[in-house]
C-alpha cells in the first residue's frame, strides 16, 4: 500500500493512526464535571467513574406544568388568531377584527405593560356593548 508522506519515514495509514495514543483531557476537580454527567475512563485495565453533581428534581412537576401551560397557551393563541383571520377574510372591512392588532401583538403589549389581562376597551374604540 502506497501512502502520501508529508514527512519522510512517517507513513499515514489507518493502523498507524490507531496505534498512536492520544492524551485525553484529564478532569482534576469535581467542579469541572457537568451536573448530571458520568465520566467513564479506563485506566490501567480498571474502569473509573467520576460523577458530576446530581440534578435536583424537586420542582420537576411544577416545571412540567409550566411547559405544558405554555404549549397550550401558544396553541390557543394560534387557534383564536386563525378564527379572527378567517372572519376578516370572509367579511373584509365589515369584520369586528378588521384593522385590529394580532393577538401576538396584544399579548406582547400586555407583557411590556406588566398586566396579564386583556382590556378590550383599549383596542376596540367603537365598542357598543
Amino acid at each position: 500500500m502506497k501512502t502520501n508522506n508529508k514527512k519522510a519515514g512517517t507513513p499515514i495509514s489507518f493502523s498507524s493512526a490507531l496505534s498512536k495514543k492520544t492524551e485525553v483531557a484529564k478532569i482534576k476537580k469535581k467542579s469541572d464535571l457537568k451536573p448530571g454527567w458520568v465520566y467513564i475512563r479506563k485506566n490501567n485495565g480498571a474502569i473509573q467513574y467520576k460523577y458530576g453533581e446530581p440534578i435536583l428534581w424537586e420542582n420537576r412537576d411544577h416545571l412540567e406544568d409550566i411547559k405544558l401551560g405554555n404549549i397550550l397557551f401558544k396553541y390557543r393563541i394560534a387557534r383564536e388568531q386563525y378564527e379572527r383571520d378567517m372572519d376578516v377574510e370572509r367579511l373584509g372591512d365589515l369584520s369586528e377584527y378588521y384593522g385590529q392588532p394580532t393577538l401576538d401583538e396584544i399579548y406582547e403589549k400586555d407583557v411590556e405593560n406588566g398586566s396579564g389581562e386583556y382590556d378590550s376597551s383599549e383596542y376596540d374604540s367603537d365598542n357598543i356593548y
